[in-house]
């Protein structure tokens, strides 16, 4: 079965049956939505509602996932204002609430990707986002 709605129609509907269409579209076990364990893709529509009310900070970090999908940690750091832990933080907590899935995330971590300094010490990485996510991101900020 396949089920195609505008965003105009999708706004026709009421907040329940939207908010009952977007846990569905979001969850794995519904329709796949989810890959590598617990990383969520948000279709548009998705996207656009987890991005209600986002602080400056969270908001212009997930933007630049909007460049390639993948963002490095010192990246994040700097655009968090040195530390990024209070922004990742809170984009779990919110896509883990909204979705009602305890384990989704929303950023995952590469672990090909990890540089480490003389000491063996982890000193860079890189995170990414889902290809729907990704191409949600573009869609929002118009990339």
């Amino acid at each position: 079965m396949q089920i195609i709605l505008n965003e105009k129609e999708f706004q026709g509907l009421t907040k329940r049956t939207q908010d009952e269409l977007l846990k569905l579209l979001a969850d794995p076990t519904a329709n796949g939505h989810q890959t590598n364990d617990n990383l969520v893709e948000l279709p548009f529509m998705l996207f656009k509602k987890f991005m209600e009310n986002v602080s400056k900070k969270t908001a212009l970090c997930i933007k630049e996932f909007g460049e390639t999908g993948r963002v490095r940690w010192s990246r994040l750091q700097t655009l968090a204002g040195g530390d990024d832990t209070g922004v990742r933080s809170g984009i779990h907590r919110r896509i883990r609430k909204m979705l009602d899935a305890p384990e989704a995330i929303l950023l995952e971590w590469d672990y090909t990707k990890e540089e480490f300094d003389t000491n063996d010490e982890l000193s860079d990485g890189e995170y990414y986002v889902s290809e729907t996510t990704y191409q949600s991101i573009r869609r929002y900020y118009e990339m």
